[in-house]
């Protein structure tokens, strides 16, 4: 088993270090895909008809509720 030296812990919190803003943009992008979606999935919600909409489980009160949420919220606080 090789022994990690100093200099070679180093480097490696280094290259982690150099790592992060690729990691953190991409983390970004994700986020900001998944509100995306999120604000385009309930506006379909709200073209849905009443027929689809009990066939769900959702009423007219269940979409406004849901149209009202901001973009990055998952559930009302």
């Amino acid at each position: 088993m090789k022994q990690l030296t100093a200099k070679q812990g180093w480097t490696h919190r280094l290259d982690d270090l150099a790592a992060w803003p690729a990691k953190a943009l991409k983390s970004a992008w994700a986020m900001t895909l998944d509100w995306q979606s999120r604000v385009r999935s309930r506006r379909h919600l709200d073209t849905l008809d009443d027929h689809l909409l009990r066939d769900v489980g959702l009423t007219r009160d269940d979409i406004r509720r849901e149209l009202d949420k901001p973009f990055w919220r998952l559930k009302r606080d």
